[in-house]
């Protein structure tokens, strides 16, 4: 082995700095959309965790982080809420971003199921356009126009975040590392304007795992928020609730 070496070094290997350094995207421009689920469904997608479902409804998150002070990206979600003991919070069914650094970070800092996407975002007036592809599918298809009269979004939990992040073993069956987070950054989120709107959305199959396919039984409110983000050493790092393996 290298001499005097410190494993610390090996962060300047990688493309995305430690989970201790905070970061922030101020304007953070974020498309919402509210969706009644299939129960039965959303149990079977959950069974591979640790989770229970604690609702029927989901949300589908497209966020413009482009202003991001670790680097611009873009991130779009799949969020349902579940319970873990007698916390509830949002679990990410599926989540996708635009680049290799941000994907990677966010797996293997946190254990958000993060994969690779082709993401556009196009903005027109009152009107702003969305979509998620990969391997020639549409996995998010989503348009959402301003409308002060449409519903009110309902309350979904979806803090704290509730993640697995789970490292494999490297010569077996099992997990070297399972543990079960919670993280919660909305605490420091300081919102600048909501708007509520009327949205439409299609999912297509493969979006969360291949061959299934995710049900949209309504969309239930949309809105459009700006805001800064912050991921802060007070709340941008999770807690480890339990330690599986």
């Amino acid at each position: 082995m290298r001499t005097g070496y410190d494993p610390l070094d090996f962060w300047r290997r990688l493309d995305y700095p430690p989970a201790a350094q905070p970061y922030s995207a101020p304007g953070l421009s974020t498309v919402t959309v509210y969706c009644r689920g299939d129960a039965e469904e959303l149990e079977r997608l959950l069974r591979p965790t640790p989770f229970l479902p604690a609702d029927d409804r989901f949300a589908v998150s497209f966020a413009d982080f482009s202003t991001a002070t670790n680097g611009g990206f873009m991130d779009c979600g799949v969020i349902v809420p579940v319970r873990y003991g007698d916390l509830v919070g949002g679990f990410y069914l599926a989540e996708y971003e635009n680049h290799s650094w941000s994907v990677a970070a966010g797996r293997e800092l946190w254990g958000y199921p993060k994969r690779m996407a082709a993401m556009r975002v196009e903005r027109d007036g009152d009107r702003i356009a969305c979509t998620v592809a990969a391997e020639g599918r549409t996995l998010v298809d989503l348009e959402w126009e301003a409308d002060d009269t449409a519903p009110e979004p309902p309350g979904l939990r979806l803090y704290p975040h509730l993640l697995v992040r789970a490292v494999p073993q490297v010569d077996g069956p099992g997990f070297a590392r399972f543990d079960v987070l919670s993280r919660d950054t909305s605490p420091d989120f300081v919102l600048h304007e909501e708007r509520r709107g009327r949205a439409r959305l299609r999912l297509g199959e493969g979006l969360v795992h291949a061959g299934e396919h995710l049900t949209v039984g309504g969309v239930l409110g949309a809105v459009h928020t700006v805001g800064d983000f912050a991921s802060t050493a007070r709340h941008g790092l999770p807690t480890v609730l339990a330690r599986l393996a």
